[in-house]
């Protein structure tokens, strides 16, 4: 299993690929939206997981984009609790989103929804 995290807090980032690791997922990271939409649309991943506020290239406009390209993976956007966030981020095609801040066992709870496959246990 392999996440793609498009993150420019490094700080959350760093947090999220550790979490992930301790369940023996592959993780990569990019801390741009250009850079993101790039790592995306060149290799198979099983979930994306995205912020919405990116430098370069904005989440939105990344999702929007990855989309476009006849991709089956599921995107999680991550954001701050706007509604308005959440309806766009969907309606762009993220498959789900995840209010920031949020603790390790949210995430790997909500990983589960896609069954994904986790190591057993719960990091907190």
């Amino acid at each position: 299993m392999t996440v793609l995290i498009i993150e420019n807090d490094r700080e959350l980032a760093r947090s999220l690929k550790q979490s992930l690791q301790n369940k023996n997922i592959t993780c990569f990271h990019c801390d741009n939206g250009a850079d993101g939409l790039d790592a995306a649309l060149c290799m198979d991943y099983s979930i994306i997981l995205i912020s919405l506020n990116l430098r370069l290239v904005d989440g939105l406009e990344v999702i929007k984009r990855i989309r476009l390209k006849p991709l089956a993976v599921p995107i999680v956007a991550m954001g701050l609790n706007r509604l308005y966030e959440k309806e766009i981020a969907l309606k762009q095609g993220a498959d789900s989103f995840l209010q920031k801040p949020f603790y390790d066992h949210e995430l790997i709870e909500h990983l589960g929804n896609f069954n994904i496959p986790l190591a057993s246990g719960v990091s907190k």
